[in-house]
């Protein structure tokens, strides 16, 4: 009978353990389902250019003035910009070409997109869609640069938007949708692109560079085109 009693009784102990360990193994797993969901890639563009082309959560930080850019191939993308800084003269400082794309403004951080002449600051190509929100600043610029291909030194891309181009250069195309729902945003165009909309194209018929949509839901913006573009629309 004793022999027995012990035997119940290691397999009443037995039992009892598995279940205290049950919640933890729950919570184990639980945990590492969550830290799956919520992993980030991390870009520094200060030391390599940034190209995306999968869906996913992406985190960028660092500046490049010259050199690196980043670019959005397609995807269904989310991107925090945490600081960052990208001018470049000779191409777009940051290109949508595809995809739709969320940029997260963190707090407190300042983000800069400086493109050269004909570029937008951050180009949104048609079919493609960005929405904004967060609670940091961005300054989007098409800047006015010099070039000896046209008789004039006009800007023609929007700040937020379409890029623009001349009769020889060919990189306009009308802006995809663009959405503002958050954040502080400074779009300006230094010739005759809109802010945030179409670019232009300086050619015989001088066209008017359009856009899919534009809807602003809440933030603060200052949109701005600094010669003949609309403010918010459509390009000179």
């Amino acid at each position: 009978m004793r022999y027995i009693w012990k035997r119940c009784f290691a397999a009443l102990l037995a039992v009892a353990l598995a279940f205290a360990l049950l919640p933890a193994a729950r919570a184990e797993e639980a945990g590492g389902a969550n830290e799956s969901e919520t992993t980030e890639t991390e870009f520094d563009v200060t030391s390599t250019p940034v190209t995306i082309k999968t869906d996913g959560a992406y985190t960028i930080t660092g500046s490049s003035e010259n050199g690196n850019t980043i670019t959005v191939e397609s995807g269904t993308v989310t991107i925090t910009l945490n600081g960052v800084t990208v001018k470049n003269s000779q191409s777009c400082a940051f290109d949508i070409k595809g995809g739709n794309v969320t940029l997260i403004l963190a707090d407190d951080t300042e983000n800069t997109f400086e493109s050269g002449s004909y570029y937008a600051g951050i180009h949104v190509a048609e079919g493609a869609s960005l929405t904004i929100q967060g609670n940091g600043t961005l300054y989007a610029v098409s800047k006015e640069v010099p070039d000896a291909r046209t008789p004039h030194d006009k800007t023609v891309g929007a700040g937020i938007g379409g890029n623009g181009g001349t009769d020889t250069i060919t990189i306009e195309d009308n802006a995809g949708s663009i959405t503002i729902k958050s954040g502080t945003i400074y779009a300006t165009s230094e010739g005759d692109g809109a802010g945030i909309g179409g670019g232009w194209t300086f050619e015989q018929g001088k066209k008017h560079g359009q856009f899919q949509s534009i809807t602003i839901n809440g933030g603060t913006v200052y949109a701005k085109s600094e010669r003949n573009g609309a403010g918010i629309g459509s390009g000179c």
